[in-house]
C-alpha cells in the first residue's frame, strides 16, 4: 500500500479561515470610516497641541500667561511665543519665523488658575477642547 501527502487545505480549514476573515473586516470598516472623519483629525490635533505646550512648559525656566498667547523662555534662554494668529496658533522663537502648531482655529484662550494652565480652544468646525495643564514646580 502506498502513502503520499496530499497538498492543500481540507474543507474545515478554508471555512475557518473565511470566518475569521469576514470578522476581522466586518469589526475594521467602521473603525475605517471613523478614521476618515474631519472629527477625528481634529481631535489628534488638538490633542497634540496641549502635549506639545505641556512639553514646552515642563522643559521652560520662565512662563509669562496672558489671555491670547504664553511666552515661555527655555533652559537656552530663548522666548518662545505661542499665540493665535489668523486662524492658525503658532509658535515663535524669539519673535522670528513662526512654525504652524494648529489651524482652522476660531478661538482659543490661556488662562492660569490654582496653579494650573487652563486652555480652551475652538475650531472653525466648531469642536470645543479644553485642557488643564499643572504650572511646573519651579514656577
Amino acid at each position: 500500500m502506498r502513502h503520499h501527502k496530499e497538498l492543500g487545505f481540507t474543507f474545515l480549514e478554508t471555512i475557518i479561515s473565511l470566518t475569521v476573515v469576514t470578522i476581522l473586516l466586518t469589526l475594521s470598516i467602521p473603525t475605517i470610516e471613523m478614521m476618515k472623519s474631519s472629527g477625528y483629525y481634529e481631535e489628534l490635533a488638538a490633542f497634540q497641541f496641549f502635549t506639545f505646550i505641556e512639553d514646552e512648559m515642563n522643559v521652560s525656566t520662565k512662563l509669562l500667561i496672558s489671555k491670547e498667547k504664553i511666552v515661555i523662555t527655555d533652559l537656552n534662554n530663548r522666548n518662545i511665543e505661542i499665540e493665535k494668529y489668523r486662524d492658525n496658533i503658532r509658535r515663535r522663537v524669539d519673535a522670528q519665523g513662526h512654525e504652524l502648531l494648529i489651524h482652522d482655529i476660531k478661538a482659543v484662550s490661556f488662562t492660569e488658575a490654582e496653579g494650573n494652565l487652563k486652555i480652551q480652544l475652538t475650531t472653525k468646525n466648531r469642536g470645543d477642547y479644553y485642557k488643564t495643564i499643572p504650572l511646573p514646580v519651579h514656577m
